[in-house]
């Protein structure tokens, strides 16, 4: 048995069968570039801004010179020396925690983790109240939303091991410019710190409960939700994997059709309406960490769609248009280049000029303005050959990552 680290722990008291079935491990450009923020973190705290940066790889200095560790630093006024990577198994029997060491990685069971009974995981910073009211804990994120179970581990494990029953903490979203915004403050009181603790103890209950199900030769019991993107079991989840099974085994109506078989085909067709979009999205999220390599050359994978031509300075395109096409740029009421060519092609007509030619002298200007630029197509999961990087659609009616 395994159970979760302060990572997949949210995902794991939804899902105790994420921790039970095998794990497929996987990465992504994302992942990558937050390991390396947090590598940098760790050192600036240890070493000084100066030093991190000096080590830091050429390609990546500028983004983290920009970093403003001093926003991040600010949360802990009032405490004693700031700790950073530091690594914590936490004991949901015994209720408590030790320390494993500082910039460990993930290498837990290295450093004497026992992970079929402890939670592990690291904190990205802390620090103790000086006067040991209470313990801070931050953890910088790249993206948007992070679970709070995540933190709440980490809470926990940081009481437990200082023996103080307050925890202020709170998540660090970096920003491209560099800054941070910060969420919502998650202030922990005893009695709070106490039920984590409970649902901790809960969630390993389950988690053997699952493991012994798994290890019978059987199916466990799934919980489909937002946490099953990134899950490591993912690949090997009958919620997922199961429905692409079900749309292969059916052949069609046999025999002909007459009243009875059309009536069961509806029926069926219906139902795979809603497999075939089922699937697809499943296929999607396999696709954004796994290349789907089809036996006709042709991928199914992260890839980026068609560039666009955007207006990027909304004045500067105005005062290009007045000149370029005096009082028809009026009608340019969007400001995007459809109504800018609309605009363009009436001036044209009323001035009886060539409609392709005056379109793109002012596209032309607009361009070399600076107000009108190419932007790159969004990276996500399409049909795409790599001899010829011809990206495709997905077939018609497929799904749809906007809905």
């Amino acid at each position: 048995m395994r159970l979760a680290t302060f990572s997949g722990v949210g995902r794991t008291i939804r899902c105790a069968a994420s921790a039970a079935l095998p794990h497929v491990g996987s990465t992504n450009e994302a992942a990558q570039s937050g390991t390396g923020r947090h590598g940098f973190l760790a050192r600036a705290v240890t070493y000084g801004r100066d030093a991190a940066l000096a080590e830091a790889p050429p390609e990546k200095r500028e983004e983290y010179e920009a970093m403003r560790l001093d926003l991040l630093v600010e949360f802990f006024d009032g405490c004693g020396p700031l700790r950073s990577e530091v690594a914590f198994a936490y004991d949901p029997e015994a209720d408590a925690a030790r320390e494993l060491g500082e910039d460990v990685g993930r290498r837990y069971e290295r450093r004497g983790a026992d992970m079929a009974r402890e939670v592990c995981g690291a904190t990205d910073l802390f620090a103790v109240a000086l006067d040991r009211s209470e313990v801070r804990v931050l953890d910088m994120k790249g993206r948007s939303y992070s679970d709070p179970w995540q933190l709440r581990a980490q809470a926990v494990a940081v009481s437990r091991r200082h023996g103080i029953d307050r925890v202020v903490a709170v998540f660090a979203y970096h920003q491209e410019d560099g800054g941070f915004v910060f969420g919502e403050t998650m202030t922990l009181t005893a009695l709070e710190l106490d039920g984590i603790a409970g649902d901790l103890r809960a969630m390993k209950g389950e988690v053997a409960r699952a493991f012994a199900v798994v290890e019978a030769g059987r199916e466990p019991d799934v919980s489909e939700g937002p946490w099953c993107r990134w899950c490591p079991a993912f690949k090997h989840c009958r919620a997922k994997v199961g429905l692409v099974g079900e749309l292969t085994r059916w052949s069609g109506p046999q025999g002909g059709l007459d009243e009875a078989r059309a009536a069961q085909a509806a029926m069926v067709l219906e139902r795979f309406a809603d497999l075939v979009k089922a699937a697809w999205a499943e296929l999607y999220e396999y696709a954004r960490t796994t290349p789907i390599r089809l036996p006709d050359g042709r991928t199914f994978g992260m890839w980026p769609g068609r560039s666009t031509e955007m207006v990027v300075d909304v004045p500067r395109a105005l005062d290009v248009l007045w000149e370029q096409i005096d009082e028809h740029s009026k009608m340019a009421v969007g400001t995007d280049k459809t109504s800018i060519e609309e605009a363009v092609k009436a001036w044209a007509r009323a001035n009886k000029k060539p409609i392709g030619k005056a379109v793109e002298t002012v596209m032309q200007e607009l361009r070399g303005a600076g107000a009108l630029q190419k932007r790159p197509g969004e990276v996500k999961p399409r049909f795409y050959r790599t001899e010829d990087e011809s990206p495709q659609s997905l077939p018609a009616g497929t799904y749809d990552e906007a809905e």
